[in-house]
């Protein structure tokens, strides 16, 4: 395939897939193998049937432009990143080593490496050159540290002015998202701007937010969100999958996951751009009637 696409004069840059960019992240008795083949081609082949895949999907460009060690560092150290998931969704626990799945296998990460990177990018856009700046890491290491947190969908490129530009009708895209969610839609995902991403999201939460929108507090919030999903046939599950049916149990789940959205996902949302604009609130009302969906699902 390559050879066909030389013919048109188009040369083989690299994977879209992050990780497959860094030969030395494969495992060392294939990585010395690869390391000495200057061929493009062949290296690529190589690395395929040592690890057993038969589906790519490459970048090939055109009269491409070889960069200076200076010019690829003044073009990275622009970019910026966002933090898109919660920590406590995906950082291990004990906080030792966290795990990367890639194509090449299991891929372990130091996390009193990566722990000030994910600081750094918590709170507010880091680019890379404040982060290789705040980090010990070299150019290198932090290149890959970056690939391997993108690709796990950890963090995202922040956009910028294109973002801010489009929070507003993301904004009431997601609205449209809560309110189906809300009648029993089994939409999964709110938008986010700031990162040209999507953050998961169920039923669930969106019931919650609504019940944070109408100035419910505990326990009448829990009470309320748990006679909504009934309305709506929607049954909560445990940690094992079975079906939670004891009462207070429910409201003991609907409470946890209540306080998880409160505290990581709601700001997160309004960081990101995701949240929809504050509506009027109502006054504070017992629980309000649903319509129900046509079918039971799991919460």
């Amino acid at each position: 395939m390559l050879a066909r696409c030389a013919t048109h004069q188009f040369s083989f840059l690299g994977s879209v897939t992050y990780s497959e960019s860094f030969i030395e992240l494969l495992p060392p008795p294939l990585r010395e193998l690869a390391i000495p083949e200057i061929r493009p081609a062949a290296r690529e082949l190589l690395i395929d049937l040592a690890t057993n895949k038969r589906f790519r999907i490459d970048i090939l460009t055109r009269w491409n432009v070889r960069l200076t060690q200076q010019e690829w560092g003044q073009r990275l150290a622009s970019l910026s990143f966002q933090l898109v998931l919660p920590q406590r969704e995906w950082l291990p626990t004990p906080r030792d080593t966290l795990h990367f799945r890639a194509t090449f296998g299991d891929i372990q990460g130091d996390l009193k490496a990566y722990g000030p990177v994910i600081t750094a990018v918590s709170d507010a856009p880091a680019s890379m050159g404040s982060l290789l700046s705040s980090s010990q890491q070299t150019q290198g290491e932090l290149v890959v540290m970056l690939a391997l947190l993108l690709e796990a969908g950890c963090i995202g490129f922040d956009r910028g002015a294109a973002g801010a530009k489009s929070t507003p009708l993301v904004q009431r895209l997601n609205q449209v998202l809560l309110d189906r969610m809300q009648e029993g839609h089994s939409y999964t995902q709110l938008a986010l701007p700031a990162v040209a991403s999507a953050l998961p999201f169920s039923i669930l939460e969106a019931l919650i937010d609504k019940g944070l929108q109408d100035r419910l507090e505990e326990p009448m919030l829990s009470s309320c969100v748990l006679l909504w999903l009934k309305e709506l046939g929607v049954q909560l599950l445990s940690q094992d999958n079975q079906v939670i049916t004891e009462p207070q149990a429910q409201i003991d789940k609907i409470q946890t996951i209540a306080a998880t959205f409160i505290a990581t996902k709601q700001p997160l949302l309004k960081r990101l751009g995701g949240l929809p604009a504050a509506t009027p609130l109502n006054p504070p009302r017992s629980c309000r009637s649903r319509s129900k969906a046509p079918a039971p699902r799991a919460a």
